[in-house]
């Protein structure tokens, strides 16, 4: 099960694979009609089937793998854009193409959220965006997926390329540091001075 999980089930066709299939089913779809087509045509399978599996090895064979952290505070402001990154790094001995797809919270609603990048050898990029909570409570993250391809694009290859993560939403505190900014600028310029009055203390006064 973890073979086939590992080597098969995280592949996934590109739909430039697709479409060279089509071709290669045309041209012998053609060659039915035209014999001097099947030779061309014959060669464009075997063409598609080499490719094939030189993606393959390059996907999942050649030691080459991604890495990505979700960098967010534990903390998020309700009712603000709070920044999220995801910090990704190549580590594919050839340039990948990344379609990054984090789960984010239920509470959001997104259902086709995706981020896109492309890196080359041993090269690293950030991506941020933004998120705007409407409620208190626990935020779930799942997990980062990222989809990748080689220069060939034929297939690609999902990867759990960061952990869950589950972080509180509280009430704005960066509109309570604001008031108590202003509070204690309030109370510095007012000019009031506290002056003590004798015999309202229990302590000892001259």
């Amino acid at each position: 099960m973890q073979f086939f999980r590992q080597f098969i089930g995280n592949l996934y066709i590109s739909r430039r694979w697709y479409l060279l299939l089509c071709v290669c089913t045309l041209a012998f779809f053609c060659a039915y009609f035209f014999t001097f087509l099947f030779l061309p045509a014959l060669a464009l399978l075997t063409a598609l089937t080499l490719l094939s599996l030189l993606d393959y090895i390059l996907l999942f064979l050649s030691g080459g793998r991604l890495e990505a952290q979700r960098i967010l505070a534990p903390k998020l402001s309700l009712g603000h854009e709070n920044k999220v990154s995801l910090e990704l790094h190549n580590r594919y001995p050839f340039t990948v193409r990344i379609t990054v797809i984090d789960e984010l919270p239920e509470q959001f609603q997104e259902r086709d959220f995706a981020l896109y990048a492309k890196l080359q050898y041993d090269s690293s990029t950030v991506l941020d965006y933004t998120l705007r909570p409407l409620s208190r409570g626990h935020y779930h993250f799942g997990l980062v997926l990222c989809f990748i391809e080689s220069p060939l694009g034929l297939f690609q290859k999902k990867t759990a390329a960061a952990p869950a993560a589950t972080v509180k939403v509280y009430p704005s505190f960066h509109e309570l540091r604001k008031f108590q900014l202003l509070a204690l600028s309030e109370s510095n310029v007012s000019g009031e001075k506290k002056i003590r009055r004798l015999g309202n203390s229990l302590e000892f006064e001259k």
